[in-house]
C-alpha cells in the first residue's frame, strides 16, 4: 500500500506536495479550497504545471482532493442544497485543473427527510454536474459512521446510492477504517476484515475501492462515533491494522492518515508505525 497523509494546500499545490515529500509521503490528501466555507478564490491557470512537474518529479500519487466539509448534496433545504452543488461542480473542476486522481465526498445527511428523498438528491447533483461538464478525477463515495440521518454507513447504501447516480456518473469508493469500525465493521481481526471486504464485494465490487482512509477509531464497534486516532491509538488497534495488511486485495492502493496531529512529528510518527506493521504482517 502506499501511504500518505491530508497536507495543507494552503501555500498553493506545489508547496503542498513539497511538504507531503518532505514527511515521506507515497500518496498525499489535499483539499481544494477552504473546507468550512463557501467561497472560493480564483484559481490561475498557472497554478497546475508546476504542481504536476513536483507530483512527476517525486513520484507521489495517486493525488487525492476532499471535498469541502459543508458539502451536504442530500439536504433538503434549498439554499443548503444549491451551495452545495455549486461547491461540489467547483471543487471538482478544481481536481481536474490540478491533475487530481480521486475527488472523496461525505455522501451528506437527509436531515430526516428519507434516504431515499436523500439519495435522489444527491443523483440530481451529479446530473446537474455532468450537465456543466465531464470530468477526468473519479469520485470516490467515502463511507460514513453512521447514525442518524447519514448516508452511507453500510456498503449496501453506498451500492444504492451509486445506483441512484447512474449513468450520471461512474463513482468508486474511499473505505474509512473508523467510519466503518463505528458502522459495525469488527475490523480488529483477520476474520473480520475478511468478512468485510467479502461484503463489500458482493455490494459494490472490489473494483470499485480505490483509496482507503487509515484511521483509528476512538470510539467502539457500531458506537457511530466519527472520532480518529492514531494508529494503533484507538479501539481498531495495531492488530487491526496487522490484519488489514494481510488482505491480498488492499496492496497497491493509496492509504491516507487523517489522524489527530498536532506537530510534524505525530505525521512522522504514524507513517512510520503503519509502514512497520504493514512491514511485520508481510
Amino acid at each position: 500500500m502506499r501511504f500518505g497523509v491530508h497536507v495543507s494546500i494552503g501555500g498553493g499545490l506545489a508547496r503542498a506536495v513539497e511538504a507531503a515529500q518532505g514527511l515521506g509521503c507515497e500518496t498525499m490528501q489535499i483539499f481544494a479550497g477552504n473546507p468550512r466555507g463557501w467561497q472560493r478564490r480564483a484559481m490561475s491557470e498557472p497554478e497546475g504545471p508546476p504542481a504536476h512537474q513536483a507530483l512527476e518529479t517525486t513520484g507521489i500519487g495517486p493525488l487525492v482532493v476532499h471535498c469541502s466539509y459543508l458539502v451536504n448534496l442530500a439536504s433538503p433545504r434549498p439554499e443548503i442544497y444549491e451551495k452545495s452543488c455549486d461547491v461540489f461542480i467547483e471543487d471538482l473542476k478544481r481536481c481536474d485543473q490540478m491533475g487530481a486522481d480521486y475527488f472523496v465526498l461525505h455522501p451528506g445527511s437527509h436531515l430526516g427527510s428519507g434516504l431515499e428523498e436523500g439519495m435522489a438528491r444527491i443523483g440530481a447533483a451529479f446530473k446537474r454536474m455532468r450537465e456543466t461538464f465531464a470530468p477526468k478525477t473519479r469520485v470516490l463515495l467515502e463511507n460514513v459512521a453512521g447514525g442518524g440521518s447519514d448516508i452511507g454507513g453500510s456498503f449496501q447504501e453506498l451500492r444504492q446510492l451509486a445506483g441512484r447516480i447512474g449513468e450520471s456518473h461512474e463513482v468508486g469508493v474511499c473505505l474509512d477504517t473508523c467510519h466503518a469500525f463505528a458502522a459495525g465493521y469488527d475490523l480488529r481481526t483477520t476474520a473480520g476484515w475478511r468478512a468485510a471486504l467479502d461484503e463489500f464485494d458482493r455490494e459494490l465490487g472490489m473494483d470499485k475501492l480505490r483509496v482507503l482512509h487509515c484511521n483509528d477509531s476512538k470510539g467502539g464497534l457500531g458506537s457511530h462515533l466519527d472520532r480518529h486516532a492514531g494508529i494503533g491509538q484507538g479501539q481498531i488497534g495495531a492488530e487491526g491494522f496487522a490484519a488489514m495488511a494481510t488482505m491480498p486485495e488492499l496492496r497497491g492502493l493509496a492509504g491516507i492518515l487523517e489522524i489527530p496531529v498536532e506537530t510534524r512529528e505525530d505525521y512522522l510518527a504514524n507513517l512510520a508505525r503503519i509502514r512497520e506493521i504493514w512491514a511485520s504482517a508481510q
